[in-house]
């Protein structure tokens, strides 16, 4: 058997994880701190690698049709994401396409009023976001141009899909398109209730209605992707490499590279670390071990001056941003809260809980979904910290559903689960259906579609605020969402949201490049 693959894919998945902060600290840290950070995440990268010493035996070729059948899901979910701006964008593209449209133009590190052209700002100011999921096909744009740079974004995020899938595969021992398939569609019902408050007609037309305030749950991942890709493709990636038995001289540096990529991930995920670590320290498999040699293994180098440069600087360089505020209860109406968790994860946590009422991961899963509606954080977009960080726990709830599919015999409470996946992806299928149709269309009849998606967006987005009708519509491209052009200008509709920063802080005044 051939154990070459799985470390060959083994390293792809490091590489694709640190290449993105390894060209951050290149592109805005002081030179000297820019080296010393190099090398502290290669030596690192060098060292994880070594410690994984058990490495698969792979035969990907008994299963080349799958591996095909699931790369080609793959490229069109993605093809229909609007990821590289080959098919339809829905309103997120906006300020998404600002971000990356300015990381290629500007220079790097990338300040915000440099010209002086935004008003209520009295000076240049760091732009601060997790935007390293960009930086590599942003490298690309500034070698070779806009295009060039969406054409690798779509490669770099089908790259990212596979490597997850792969590891995901790895974790249950199959490749299975199945497994494929829960991952992309596996949702909630909350559909369902969306349905009780809105026409059908609306449903379809729209891209996407919240009936229950703040209370926002992640959705599929295959929603996720469309909406918020740049935060969970590789944290997605990131998780499934530390469930398949990651060595433990690796882990903490791997979750800490989840910080820079998406930090409400991270912080979701960190419950769920901790269960492992303690697991491992404390099981039944640790007995007949002396304690320190148990704790010693977390103590590598990759885990501890690793870890610490990733979350230092990064911690330093997020929290300059004034969106960074401390979390509130909000004030939830009792029967809509009880609504929104039977159909968000309370009906399947029942069904799975005789399969894992010994397990303490689904008592957390189920304790995190039951308190995230409840708090809030921030005054913008107040479902940010509940939608973002459920992002981790739902995660873990698709694994513990694909596992009982995979596990569990012809029964009935199988025959409900797998019910429960099939209902649960309407909602991201009608997701991507609209994305097919719409793109079809504009491919097929470009004047009509650009008429029509421009009267729709006097509803669903900004775009007849700052666009006015062009005079030959087959000449627009109403398809993607470009309206907003520049982050760095006076008009940019989320400056506040993306820019606002704190007077003073320790990495601009001594990390940050001078320019």
């Amino acid at each position: 058997m051939n154990k070459s693959i799985d470390k060959l894919i083994t390293h792809a998945a490091y590489w694709y994880i640190i290449a993105p902060f390894l060209i951050f600290v290149a592109g805005w840290l002081q030179p000297i701190y820019a080296a010393i950070s190099a090398i502290v995440i290669l030596a690192s990268y060098g060292m994880s690698v070594r410690a994984t010493a058990t490495f698969r035996d792979v035969d990907l070729g008994k299963y080349k049709n799958k591996i095909a059948v699931a790369l080609g899901i793959i490229l069109v979910v993605l093809f229909f994401s609007g990821i590289g701006a080959f098919g339809y964008q829905n309103d997120d593209h906006c300020i998404r396409n600002g971000i990356f449209r300015d990381l290629i133009s500007h220079k790097w590190p990338f300040m915000v009023n440099e010209g002086g052209n935004i008003l209520y700002l009295k000076r240049p100011i760091l732009f601060i976001y997790y935007f390293h999921y960009w930086l590599p096909a942003a490298l690309i744009g500034k070698l070779w141009g806009w295009t060039a740079a969406n054409v690798f974004l779509y490669l770099w995020s089908a790259a990212g899909m596979a490597l997850t899938f792969y590891f995901l595969s790895r974790l249950f021992n199959r490749v299975s398109i199945r497994l494929l398939l829960i991952f992309l569609f596996f949702n909630s019902l909350y559909l369902f209730v969306t349905m009780a408050r809105y026409p059908v007609k609306t449903i379809l037309t729209s891209d996407g209605l919240i009936w229950s305030d703040q209370m926002i749950l992640a959705g599929s991942s295959l929603d996720s992707v469309f909406w918020i890709y740049n935060q969970v493709i590789t944290p997605w990636l990131i998780l499934a490499m530390i469930l398949n038995n990651l060595p433990k001289q690796n882990m903490l540096f791997l979750y800490a590279l989840c910080f820079i990529h998406g930090p409400f991930m991270c912080m979701g995920f960190f419950p769920f670390l901790g269960i492992i670590i303690l697991k491992d320290l404390f099981g039944a498999e640790a007995v007949g071990r002396p304690f320190w040699k148990r704790v010693q293994a977390y103590l590598s180098v990759q885990n501890t001056i690793g870890m610490a440069t990733i979350l230092v600087l990064g911690y330093l360089f997020i929290s300059g941003s004034s969106n960074v505020q401390k979390l509130y209860v909000e004030h939830i109406k009792p029967l809509k809260y009880l609504i929104f968790i039977t159909v968000s994860f309370g009906i399947i946590a029942v069904l799975l809980f005789n399969k894992y009422k010994k397990e303490p991961v689904y008592y957390l899963i189920v304790g995190m979904l039951l308190t995230l509606p409840l708090l809030g954080m921030g005054t913008v977009q107040t479902f940010t910290f509940c939608a973002r960080v459920s992002l981790a726990p739902m995660f873990m709830l698709l694994i513990l559903t694909a596992r009982y599919v995979f596990e569990e015999g012809n029964s009935m409470t199988k025959k409900m689960v797998v019910g429960y996946i099939l209902l649960s992806a309407i909602e991201p299928g009608l997701e991507l259906a609209r994305n097919m149709a719409l793109t079809i269309g504009f491919y097929a009849n470009r004047a009509g579609m650009n008429q029509y998606l421009y009267k729709r967006s006097g509803e669903y987005s900004l775009r007849q605020k700052l666009t006015p009708p062009p005079q030959n519509w087959a000449d627009a491209n109403f398809l993607n969402q470009y309206d907003l052009k520049s982050i760095d200008d006076s008009a940019y509709i989320f400056n506040r949201l993306s820019i606002e920063q704190k007077d003073s802080t320790f990495f601009n005044k001594h990390l940050l490049k001078k320019r």
